[in-house]
């Protein structure tokens, strides 16, 4: 008799024939019940400390599968792509959230450079080579979140520099209304944006992490800038806040210590009993 066992992508097992065919004892044991499967936990994103740094360039060992790079190491891979066409496009993701496929395909209409607001209402993505541009992630990745000032002069930048594009190509422009195009205006193949994002890297030397992994130092800059658990879900425009919190927040060290040093001083204490640095 032919034994069929489902697993489920969700880490489920459905049984099918093999259930029957115990009942009706014609196996002694339910096959299923010894399939191993993966627990699904996401990679927890780990920062590029000094320590780990150091450690990396000593040994060429990477702490985790998921690094997480400082707002100092941020902002030196920013001072290195800052004279490359895609610079608001790193700028935007490792900021603001974005994933790949939203910053390709953002649309113009969807900024709105005076109220300093973005709404990542479409993505690119890509089928094997071919990209298709469709709905975003989940229904909340299309919720409008704001553009600091900075993002706002990058942009306008960026508008400039795309204008210029687009005098110079005549009537051979592609008016596609993406923010980040090709010079002609047409599309941007979303792996354009990871291998130019590969090519400056390696003329730094930064520590390693991926393009995705700027959508975690975004999450990074908004906790040390003060926002809660809320404000990093609300930026990410994740469906749940669990996603939010056990994937996508690396505490800066410095952050975690002040949190650490307001939570000690909430604590009654005697005088006498308080230390010394404290009675000061």
């Amino acid at each position: 008799m032919r034994v069929k066992v489902l697993v489920a992508a969700a880490g489920s097992v459905e049984v099918g024939e093999q259930t029957a065919g115990v009942a009706q004892q014609l196996i002694t044991f339910n096959p299923a019940s010894h399939v191993e499967l993966e627990s699904g936990r996401r990679p927890k994103p780990l920062l590029w400390t000094d320590e780990r740094v150091r450690r990396w360039r000593e040994t060429g060992g990477i702490p985790g599968p998921v690094m997480v790079w400082t707002p100092q190491q941020f902002g030196a891979f920013l001072d290195a792509s800052e004279g490359d066409r895609l610079y608001a496009i790193f700028h935007l993701m490792g900021t603001r959230g974005l994933r790949r496929g939203e910053a390709v395909g953002q649309d113009w209409h969807e900024i709105d450079l005076v109220a300093g607001l973005i709404t990542p209402a479409k993505e690119i993505v890509v089928d094997g080579w071919d990209p298709y541009e469709s709905e975003p992630k989940t229904d909340g990745s299309a919720n409008t979140i704001a553009l600091d000032s900075m993002n706002i002069t990058v942009l306008r930048d960026h508008k400039a520099r795309q204008d210029k594009e687009r005098a110079d190509w005549g009537g051979a422009w592609q008016a596609t209304g993406k923010v980040f195009t090709k010079e002609d205006g047409s599309w941007l193949h979303p792996e354009t944006v990871s291998e130019t994002f590969r090519r400056i890297l390696a003329t730094t030397d930064l520590p390693p992490i991926t393009l995705r992994d700027l959508r975690h130092v975004a999450a990074t800059l908004t906790h040390g800038g003060g926002g809660d658990i809320h404000t990093v879900k609300e930026t990410l425009r994740h469906s749940t806040i669990t996603l939010t919190s056990d994937t996508y927040t690396s505490l800066l060290p410095e952050l975690d210590r002040e949190i650490a040093e307001k939570a000690a001083k909430l604590i009654p204490r005697a005088s006498s009993a308080a230390p010394h640095s404290a009675r000061q």
